[in-house]
């Protein structure tokens, strides 16, 4: 059995600033060493570890009290040189954006001029690794933080990498896309290995962005917290519901939960805006939860136009869209929308399939940007292994839209 879940913890550090982690102030050297105590027991209080693997603690407590500034990583792969080529030329410099009149500078250790990027083409490989590095304070200066990162993944990985990031201020949140090419100076080949960008590079970047600004406040601390159930991705609040789940035999929700927390009531409510709960009537502080509602958290956090998807069905119920997975099998309908990468509105490219018949939806992720004559065509869709051992969609058109086969 799992441990029990105590989301009350947040609630108590939050309502009684002195009590627990803040009147364990013990000075010089004991401090961290007490602090790092109480982190890891808060985190055994925190966090259920059934069914996550066992680096998942480190989302946990330690992650929202931790002194420490917060800085989000993500790694979106790419598999063919059109696309590396294109990320360069519109996704960095935003040149795809009409509404950016200040084109973002492309820089690595120096601004990247006609030469470097000359330079960038002669080396140039399908594979390429775009991350997206977004600290939480607005106060870090992000080439510096994107520069000394990459230093320290160079020093880990033994590779001397051929790189450029650009800086994009045109949403709420300033971040970095940094670009690695998939061999570095010397031809050989790069790879980076999941717990490499789950664990170790977030870490580095939260300790630089540290170096940088400062460890947070009491204050920056509580407001990260109190931000923490606007996120779209499945954290330590679901773990907490999950805990407290009821099954309903009902078409549309699986299950339903009661809290009288405040923090999960806000995130049941934030479930709610995302489509996947509904406030029951009648009944206190009780949410309806939609079937498979974890995982379909869980693709949008992983596939930020999962979301859209659900919303975007022409003939099935956005309840009866699923991720499509090894798992599911083979599937067969018509694609009914087309998603493209461009790290903003799509980190990945992707389609929809719907098969009115069978009431059901699927979002296929895609290694590779879809033709656009795909719209609308009757297709079956299964996933194989390439060449590379990679399992990837299979897709073979029955019939064609013949409107989009001919533009």
């Amino acid at each position: 059995m799992g441990r029990t879940v105590r989301i009350d913890i947040y609630r108590n550090i939050l309502k009684t600033p002195k009590d627990l982690l803040w009147q364990k102030r013990v000075y010089k050297k004991d401090d961290m060493r007490e602090y790092r105590k109480f982190c890891r027991e808060l985190d055994k209080l925190l966090y259920v570890k059934k069914g996550h693997d066992k680096y998942s603690g480190y989302h946990g407590a330690r992650a929202a009290l931790s002194p420490q500034q917060n800085c989000i990583t993500k790694l979106r792969i790419g598999k063919d040189i059109y696309t590396h080529k294109r990320f360069i030329k519109e996704y960095l410099p935003q040149e795809n954006k009409k509404d950016v009149i200040e084109k973002p500078a492309l820089y690595n250790n120096d601004m990247v001029d006609g030469q470097a990027l000359e330079q960038y083409y002669k080396a140039i490989t399908g594979k390429h690794f775009k991350f997206i590095i977004s600290p939480e304070s607005s106060r870090v200066d992000l080439p510096a933080l994107v520069k000394t990162l990459v230093k320290r993944m160079e020093k880990i990985s033994g590779k001397s990498f051929i790189w450029m990031a650009a800086t994009h201020t045109d949403t709420d949140h300033p971040h970095a896309h940094l670009l690695i090419n998939g061999a570095d100076k010397h031809g050989e080949n790069v790879h980076f290995y999941k717990l490499f960008i789950t664990q170790a590079m977030r870490e580095m970047a939260r300790q630089i962005c540290t170096d940088m600004i400062g460890k947070r406040s009491r204050e920056e601390i509580k407001a990260s917290i109190l931000q923490g159930y606007k996120g779209n991705r499945y954290c330590s609040f679901d773990d907490a519901i999950k805990e407290q789940e009821e099954p309903l035999d009902d078409e549309i929700y699986g299950s339903q939960a009661q809290t009288f927390n405040d923090l999960l009531l806000k995130w049941l409510f934030h479930l709610a805006e995302l489509g996947l709960a509904k406030k029951k009537e009648k009944a206190a502080s009780t949410f309806l939860l939609e079937k498979d509602w974890i995982k379909k958290l869980r693709a949008i956090g992983r596939y930020n136009s999962f979301l859209k998807a659900r919303s975007e069905l022409r003939s099935t119920a956005a309840v009866n869209m699923t991720l499509y997975a090894k798992e599911t099998g083979e599937i067969s309908g018509v694609i009914t929308k087309l998603y493209k990468m461009n790290d903003e509105d799509s980190w990945n490219h992707a389609l929809v399939v719907e098969n009115a018949a069978l009431r059901k939806a699927w979002y296929v992720p895609l290694y590779y940007e879809p033709d656009n004559a795909l719209l609308g065509a009757e297709i079956n869709c299964n996933l194989k292994t390439n060449q590379k051992g990679l399992l990837v969609s299979h897709i073979t058109v029955k019939k064609w839209n013949i409107q989009n086969r001919h533009e």
